[in-house]
């Protein structure tokens, strides 16, 4: 779910004396920290075998080659050491669903939201 940095003249004079370069590197930085709340909530959330490993492999992949300075995307969900995570969260033929990324991201993103906007700002005023 994107959402919009709206308003605020100032942060948008400051962010103006900011390279690109530097403004997208805020902005993954913000973006990062602001999924933690949402792997974490992932991994309390997966289905736990006798293992525990999918519940412990929910990672935070920061989309590069889809991001840029005014765009950020970070993909949160299972390790490659726990692909079948996926099949957990949409079934198969064989298995139905045990959704526990959806609801993680329903829980937890307003909390998200907040991080990565007071993340954001407070990195852009402490370089202006």
């Amino acid at each position: 779910m994107p959402f919009v940095l709206e308003g605020l003249p100032e942060l948008e004079a400051k962010l103006d004396k900011l390279a690109l370069s530097v403004q997208g590197t805020l902005l993954l930085r913000a973006v990062k920290a602001g999924a933690e709340p949402i792997r974490e909530e992932a991994g309390k959330e997966a289905p736990r075998g006798e293992t525990g490993r999918l519940s412990r492999g929910q990672i935070i992949r920061m989309a590069q080659s889809r991001s840029n300075a005014f765009h950020a995307e970070a993909d949160i969900g299972p390790s490659m050491k726990v692909f079948y995570g996926l099949f957990q969260e949409i079934g198969t033929a064989f298995q139905t669903p045990q959704a526990f990324l959806g609801p993680s991201f329903r829980v937890r993103h307003a909390e998200a939201i907040a991080i990565v906007s007071k993340q954001f700002v407070d990195s852009i005023n402490k370089i202006t």
